[in-house]
């Protein structure tokens, strides 16, 4: 037990994980490239744990299929409220560091009035404010030969330019943005990051799960602002 606790506490946190990422560096990556990679963030056992969601229908608030929209081939699914821990603490934690580039990318665009707040809690009560109240995190599914085009979605005044996909254990070839396009994913998991309007993206690389009997792939998308209106 004593070995089991010692393990359990050396084991750092969600929050402790993403604080000593490269920010520095991934926020200069974004500006010149379009993207960053950074160094892992979860572990397979966690990638699989919100994989097993998926097809808990109660877990989720609206299920969209990517071709009736032309976004692509696949489709994604939005959480409902309480979203699972996991997915609400990689949220909160990398928001503080992801508003710190969005105000410095608004000031170096003139945007003298247009300050994001620190804290999350304090964004989303602007959402609120604004009438968008449903929580943007979702879940991608794509079978062999799924893609996901660039596209837009932003259904209120109120909006984020940064939001963060972590690939969760696929098999094959990511088609992503910018030049992360053509990345092998047979030995690393990847996270992105992706600005709004520039669908800049971040990517951390962790080793992957290697049992998928199939080329199927699946994406967290830790979305921090809230929508107003839904997609059906």
């Amino acid at each position: 037990m004593a070995q089991a606790a010692g393990k359990s506490a050396a084991t750092p946190s969600v929050g402790e994980r993403i604080d000593r990422l490269g920010w520095t560096a991934a926020e200069q990556s974004l500006s010149e490239r379009g993207y960053a990679i950074t160094a892992p963030i979860l572990s397979r056992e966690e990638c699989e744990s919100v994989v097993a969601l998926y097809n808990d229908a109660s877990r989720f608030r609206s299920h969209i299929i990517m071709e009736r929209y032309r976004f692509g081939i696949g489709d994604y699914k939005y959480f409902a409220n309480p979203l699972p821990e996991l997915v609400a603490e990689l949220r909160s934690s990398a928001y503080p560091h992801l508003a710190d580039v969005a105000n410095q990318w608004a000031e170096a665009h003139g945007e003298k009035s247009l300050r994001y707040p620190r804290e999350h809690t304090a964004f989303l009560k602007i959402c609120h404010q604004a009438g968008q109240t449903k929580p943007t995190p979702l879940m991608l599914h794509y079978e062999a030969g799924g893609y996901n085009c660039l596209h837009q979605d932003l259904y209120g005044e109120v909006s984020f330019p940064l939001q963060m996909v972590f690939m969760l254990g696929q098999l094959g070839r990511v088609q992503a943005a910018s030049g992360a396009r053509g990345l092998r994913t047979s030995d690393y998991l990847h996270h992105a990051l992706s600005a709004g309007k520039r669908f800049t993206r971040l990517l951390s690389r962790q080793s992957a799960a290697r049992s998928e009997p199939r080329p199927r792939r699946y994406a967290l998308h830790a979305g921090h602002h809230l929508p107003r209106r839904k997609m059906r």
